[in-house]
């Protein structure tokens, strides 16, 4: 099987570190299929503060952005990172977005659907992998959200 250049990319984010292999295969092989490699201009946002009608998730593959919350806090991510995840922690698709996300320089990313997403989980998957990807999903979450805190 002939690697796909975004397998890497993936493979880099943080996330990867906490799952097992089948489960990151799964994982990249739902995304490319479900998801869509778009640019985004510096300047332009990804997500607004509030926001609750949106359930986009991005994979940013070049570039870095800005997330700033309305509590004061602001920080810089860079490629590759995962953002959008923790509008998910009702799962049910319901939570406003947490935070203002911008890109800071011009952006390549990977953007989907994460009823999308979790739909291909499910036809790669056990339901006891997407219960491992989902934990390993909502650490990386709480990592971020304590970033936006201030308690990291």
């Amino acid at each position: 099987m002939t690697e796909h250049p975004l397998d890497g990319r993936i493979e880099s984010l943080s996330l990867m570190l906490d799952l097992d292999p089948e489960i990151q295969q799964g994982f990249i092989a739902s995304l490319k299929d479900v998801g869509g490699i778009a640019g985004v201009n510096k300047g332009d946002h990804l997500f607004n503060e509030g926001d609750s009608n949106a359930n986009d998730g991005y994979v940013v593959l070049k570039g870095t952005l800005t997330i700033a919350s309305s509590g004061g806090f602001e920080n810089e991510l860079f490629a590759p990172v995962l953002v959008g995840e923790m509008k998910q922690f009702s799962f049910s698709g319901d939570e406003a977005r947490v935070a203002n996300v911008t890109a800071a320089a011009d952006l390549e990313v990977l953007r989907f659907d994460w009823a999308a997403l979790y739909k291909s989980l499910g036809e790669r998957l056990s339901d006891k992998q997407i219960e491992d990807f989902r934990c390993a999903l909502r650490r990386y979450a709480w990592m971020h959200f304590l970033e936006l805190e201030g308690e990291l």
